[in-house]
């Protein structure tokens, strides 16, 4: 049992961390020199992000990240693509009178919810939704649908054109500094069944398109404070930016400011209490000696 009461010196850390030379903006890669982030044996590091920022200039429809689906005519399977940008209800509507296929859409603006029908009654239609669930107002588990001439496909959630709604920073497992806390979610696309995660902090993207997405730690580490894998020496990190369905999300430059501190392994109040258990031991020792 280590006999010091403090940390080694420094005690915290700050890293100011920028994407602006990362081959992918959304993975941030840190290389640091060797013994300039360290810890003694007795020592444990853990981080915190202390405040984040980043331009919201991502389209909340993507190509290829949540804008596919399929149409299968009479066998026939076509993909489509809904226009990428910042879009409105009426962007869905046009695209899909435009396409001119054998599939009607109408929209319920009271429950906010699209309705799907097929034109003629004697062609068998299927609607594949691929990634863009939330845009046409279907749960992620919903995938395949049989229209109806008669019987309109209502949605089963109302619509939302805002996919993205938070960003979450994650800490990549693989290099020097990964958190050794229990982190879960319920993001699996398939089922509610928590799994572990890496994650550090939660932004919710609440700014208008071009405004600043931020995050500040306004209780001084104390809530998203974070107990890393047990690692002497820093040499390495990589921080990634993922949506709430744990898909990267396409941000251009951002800044963030991360904190390690230092922490003993015990308690120095135990090892106070210890030493003085020793004191009085001894203490006690000595006096019974002139008893004797």
């Amino acid at each position: 049992m280590t006999d010091r009461l403090s940390v080694s010196l420094p005690e915290r850390t700050n890293l100011y961390i920028n994407n602006i030379n990362s081959k992918n903006k959304n993975q941030i890669e840190v290389l640091i020199r060797d013994g300039l982030i360290s810890c003694k044996n007795d020592e444990d590091f853990y981080i915190s992000v202390i405040s984040f920022n980043t331009l919201y200039s991502f389209y909340q429809v993507i190509d290829g990240y949540n804008n596919k689906f399929n149409i299968v005519h009479n066998g026939v399977r076509t993909s489509y693509s809904i226009p990428f940008g910042n879009i409105s209800v009426n962007t869905i509507i046009d695209y899909f009178t435009s396409i001119n296929t054998d599939v009607t859409i109408s929209y319920d603006k009271i429950k906010n919810k699209f309705s799907f029908l097929k034109k003629n009654q004697n062609h068998t239609n299927i609607l594949e939704i691929v990634n863009c669930h939330s845009l046409l107002g279907f749960r992620k588990t919903e995938s395949s649908f049989t229209l109806s001439h008669t019987t309109p496909l209502v949605s089963s959630i109302p619509i939302n054109v805002m996919s993205i709604t938070q960003l979450f920073i994650h800490l990549d497992a693989g290099y020097d500094l990964s958190i050794n806390d229990n982190n879960f979610d319920n993001h699996n696309l398939t089922d509610n069944t928590i799994k572990s995660n890496n994650i550090i902090c939660s932004i919710p993207v609440n700014q208008c398109y071009n405004g600043i997405i931020t995050y500040n730690n306004q209780d001084s580490t104390t809530s998203f404070n974070f107990k890393c894998n047990k690692q002497e020496i820093i040499q390495s990190l990589r921080l990634s930016i993922r949506d709430e369905y744990d898909k990267v999300v396409p941000i251009e430059d951002c800044y963030i400011i991360l904190q390690l501190t230092k922490r003993m392994q015990t308690n120095p109040i135990i090892v106070m209490l210890k030493q003085l258990e020793d004191y009085l031991l001894k203490i006690l020792l000595l006096i019974s000696s002139f008893f004797q």
